[in-house]
This record gives structure tokens, C-alpha cells and sequence, in this order.
């Protein structure tokens, strides 16, 4: 049975999406799962917040995903240093949404990712960053308990030094960082596709 994906978010998606089919040999378009192989669709918004993917909902739903994989919430952090727990609830509240209004049976929310030290954050900054990311990933996965088909993904393997996944500019993805990321969320499209 074939199943529709459709894979949300900010940057990291449109920068995905880039990607796939490229040079890179590992990056494939249907990554790499039959089940899915024409039914895969993204949905970027760069500099995408909550507020923006919430409004996205009715594009969302004319898609009519099985399984979602959502990549948000990081500029919202960028944006409010001091709120995490609203932001926590916010997508919580989104999801919630995502599922009540669209066909979605499965829904993924990629963990928040660390941002470090460049263009775009001091140093400073980018210390209550990464205690924000913690904070609200903590909370996520207590607030994700209590929906069965709402997973907060786990993106193994970046969590490494910036260095190794990160552009120069501390906060998007290198192609070693976007090698990770694509298997993370196939991971979660396999995962998808086995309770949607």
C-alpha cells in the first residue's frame, strides 16, 4: 500500500530539498523507501515560525499526507530567547491542529537542533540558545506522551560538535549535516509506514 509523505518546515527542508537527487549519491529523492516513492512532498518555508506552518494548514491538508514530518520551531527561539515553554506549547497546539484538520495518521516533529556561534548568533546568544533547545525538547517529549500518532523524532547524529554538521554560519546544515538529517527523518518515514 502506498502511502502519501509530505515533510514540512523551515529552512532545513528547503535546503533538503535542494539536495536530493544531487552530486550526493546518498541523498535520494524517495529516500530510498519503495512505499513512498512517488508520493513524497515538501512544503518549505525559510524562516519559518509556528505561526507560519499554522497558517500552511490548509496547503497541508490538500496534500493528503499519511505521515508528516515536521522541522519548526527553531526561529521561534531565535526570536522569543525567554519563552520556551509557550514555544513548547505551541507545537504542541500545532500538532494537534495538523492532525485534526488534514489526513495526517502520523506526525513527526524533528527534535530542535543546537545553534551555534556566527552569522546569525554571539556567543552569548547562542549559550541561552542551546538551553532553550534542551528545555524545549525536554518538554516536547513529556507533551508528545499524551498523543499516541505524535512522535518527537530523535535526529541522531546531530547533536556533534558544530564543526562537524554545521555551515560556518552556526546554524544551518553541512553536507556531512544534511547526509544525517536525510537519514533521520527516512528513519522516521519507515516508522511512518509501519503504523499509518
Amino acid at each position: 500500500m502506498s502511502h502519501d509523505v509530505l515533510i514540512v518546515g523551515h529552512s532545513f527542508i528547503s535546503r533538503l530539498r535542494s539536495s536530493l537527487g544531487s552530486n550526493n549519491s546518498h541523498l535520494k529523492v524517495n529516500f530510498g523507501v519503495e512505499e513512498a516513492s512517488d508520493n513524497i512532498s515538501f512544503i518549505a518555508q525559510p524562516g519559518g515560525r509556528l505561526s507560519d506552518i499554522e497558517r500552511l494548514i490548509p496547503r497541508i491538508a490538500s496534500h493528503l499526507p499519511s505521515i508528516c514530518f515536521v522541522q519548526i520551531g527553531g526561529n521561534d527561539i531565535s526570536r522569543a530567547f525567554d519563552n520556551h515553554v509557550e514555544i513548547a506549547h505551541g507545537m504542541l497546539d500545532l500538532a494537534k491542529k495538523i492532525l485534526a484538520e488534514t489526513s495526517c495518521k502520523r506526525l513527526y516533529f524533528g527534535q530542535l537542533l543546537y545553534r551555534f556561534e556566527g552569522r546569525y548568533l554571539s556567543a552569548n546568544q547562542a549559550v541561552i540558545y542551546q538551553s532553550n533547545v534542551k528545555a524545549i525538547n525536554s518538554l516536547l517529549k513529556t507533551l508528545f506522551d499524551s498523543i499516541d500518532s505524535v512522535t518527537l523524532w530523535d535526529l541522531r547524529g546531530l547533536k556533534k560538535p558544530a564543526t562537524v554538521v554545521m555551515l560556518d554560519d552556526g546554524v544551518h546544515l553541512n553536507p556531512h549535516g544534511m547526509v544525517l538529517y536525510y537519514k533521520a527523518i527516512r528513519g522516521a518515514i519507515l516508522h511512518g509506514l509501519k503504523y499509518a
